[in-house]
């Protein structure tokens, strides 16, 4: 029969509660000494595993120790991914890189095309308009308007917002320019 180890590694002490081999004291100078270490690793430019110098891809391992770290974070993050649930229906496990399932992505997908986005909001879009519903598509544009006041008595191009010499426009030259193209292209296509 085995017993534990109940004395300190380097001394006659008993093991802290938060080690297996270590008392209090020396578990504090095993951190403070391996900090210490990898202070100096990466002044030096050496990885923290080896005697390779750093990658210029990263900070603290080289380029066999950095590829490896980052198999076994992809490896952590995707086991952690595939314990975690829905956040709709909390049974199925989530979709990768998603915080629903396969069922309750479509179904959200689904209700953003004819809900209205402003958060809160549960009425059908306005097919009139294409994010919103009747009223807030009317405050938008409100909104919208005055913004085009705005900068029209600021004489301030509505779109790029830079000065405008001329009174008698709403976008400076350069976006005129761009909008005669944009529809030149459209008729020609």
């Amino acid at each position: 029969m085995e017993t534990a180890i109940i004395t300190c590694k380097h001394c006659s002490n008993s093991i802290s509660e938060n080690s297996t081999v270590f008392c209090e004291t020396h578990l504090i100078k095993n951190r403070e000494r391996g900090l210490k270490d990898r202070k100096r690793r990466k002044e030096a430019g050496l990885c923290r595993s080896c005697n390779e110098p750093i990658s210029p891809n990263s900070k603290t391992w080289c380029t066999t120790h950095h590829e490896k770290q980052n198999v076994l974070s992809r490896e952590h993050s995707e086991k952690t991914r595939a314990t975690e649930l829905c956040e709709d229906c909390l049974k199925e496990p989530r979709m990768l890189r998603k915080r629903k399932c396969v069922k309750c992505q479509e179904k959200f997908l689904a209700a953003k095309k004819v809900v209205c986005r402003r958060v809160g909001c549960e009425d059908l879009i306005d097919p009139t308009l294409k994010h919103f519903c009747r009223s807030h598509g009317d405050e938008e544009n409100e909104k919208l308007k005055q913004r085009r006041l705005r900068l029209k008595a600021e004489k301030k191009c509505i779109f790029c917002f830079n000065k405008i010499e001329e009174d008698s426009h709403i976008l400076c030259v350069d976006c005129r320019n761009k909008q005669k193209e944009q529809r030149k292209a459209a008729t020609a296509g």
